[in-house]
């Protein structure tokens, strides 16, 4: 097959091969340590009372607990999931509505832009993987 039209890293000099692959690893790592800082810190524990109602969330919090680092990561991780699709949870009876519109902004928009740094950057580095696949030599 015949693939002239798509880009080939591998033609492209040392500095922007590095570039193209520690860039967004660099950014998805920044985004890693963001969402470990707000599970770490106090900013856990807001989230955690913003959201008393929720099922799914108390069923984790039973589960991990949330004394160690993991566990709150893990906890952290629950709470994204909840704030990325709020409709499915609320459709579910596990989020009350009034309880998501009362979620402090601020630490609503760290959440998102964390998930939003690693999850944007891994999909960067999917297809990065993927062309350096595609023109194998």
């Amino acid at each position: 097959m015949d693939y002239t039209l798509i880009p080939n890293p591998r033609s492209w000099s040392i500095v922007w091969q590095v570039v193209v692959v520690l860039g967004p690893l660099a950014i998805m790592i920044v985004g890693m340590f963001m969402s470990i800082l707000i599970a770490w810190g106090r900013d856990l524990e807001r989230m955690l009372g913003a959201l008393q109602s929720s099922v799914w969330l108390d069923t984790q919090k039973r589960m991990w607990g949330n004394e160690r680092l993991f566990s709150r990561w893990l906890l952290f991780g629950t709470i994204s999931g909840i704030l990325a699709m709020p409709g499915i949870h609320i459709k579910r009876g596990e989020l009350d509505e009034q309880e998501l519109d009362s979620f402090p902004r601020s630490l609503r928009q760290r959440v998102l832009t964390a998930n939003s740094m690693m999850y944007g950057a891994a999909l960067i580095l999917l297809c990065v993987a993927g062309l350096y696949n595609l023109h194998k030599q």
